[in-house]
C-alpha cells in the first residue's frame, strides 16, 4: 500500500510471538511479554520477562524489575527489582537510573550493597548467555521495542 500505514494487531501478532517465545527465543520472549503486559496479564508477562531477562535482554531485565518493584504478576520484592534492575543498567540501559535511585532510598545502604554484590553474580550467567550469542553492541539494542542487529552481527547471533 503506497503511502499508507499498517495498523499494529496484536491478535494477528501474537500467534508468532508466541511460536517465538516458544523455542527459547530471548526477544520473541520479551515481545510475548509486552504483548501480555498491555493485555494485563501480569502473571504471564513477569514470566516472559524472567525468562528473556535470564537470557541478558536488558529491556526484559528492566521491565522484570519494574513489575518486581510494582508487585504486578509477582509479589513485591524490591530487593530483587533492583538487582535486576541494576543489571539492566550495567549491561548499559540506562533509562533505569531514576527506579534504581528510588530503590536505593528505601533499600537503605546495607540492602543496597547485598544487591549490587547479588546483582554482579547474576551478570556472570545473563551477560556471558548475551556474548555467547554475539548479540550486542548495535545501535538501537537498548530501544523498548529493540532494532533487529545489522546483517554482520547477526550472521554471529545464534
Amino acid at each position: 500500500m503506497k503511502g499508507g500505514t499498517v495498523t499494529r494487531d496484536l491478535s494477528a501478532a501474537e500467534p508468532w510471538l508466541q511460536k517465538s517465545a516458544a523455542v527459547g527465543d530471548p526477544y520473541g520472549q520479551y515481545l510475548f511479554g509486552t504483548v501480555k503486559l498491555e493485555r494485563s496479564e501480569y502473571s504471564n508477562a513477569a514470566d516472559l520477562f524472567r525468562k528473556a531477562a535470564k537470557q541478558g535482554l536488558p529491556q526484559a531485565q528492566q521491565q522484570f524489575g519494574e513489575l518486581l518493584m510494582r508487585g504486578q504478576g509477582v509479589p513485591t520484592n524490591k530487593f530483587d527489582a533492583y538487582v535486576w534492575l541494576l543489571v539492566s543498567f550495567d549491561a548499559g540501559n540506562l533509562s533505569v537510573t531514576g527506579d534504581l535511585q528510588i530503590l536505593q532510598s528505601e533499600l537503605g545502604v546495607t540492602q543496597t550493597d547485598e544487591a549490587k554484590i547479588k546483582a554482579q553474580d547474576l551478570e556472570q550467567t545473563v551477560t556471558r548467555a548475551v556474548v555467547a550469542r554475539g548479540c550486542t553492541g548495535w545501535p538501537g539494542e537498548f530501544d523498548a521495542i529493540p532494532a533487529p542487529p545489522p546483517p554482520d552481527i547477526q550472521t554471529f547471533c545464534h
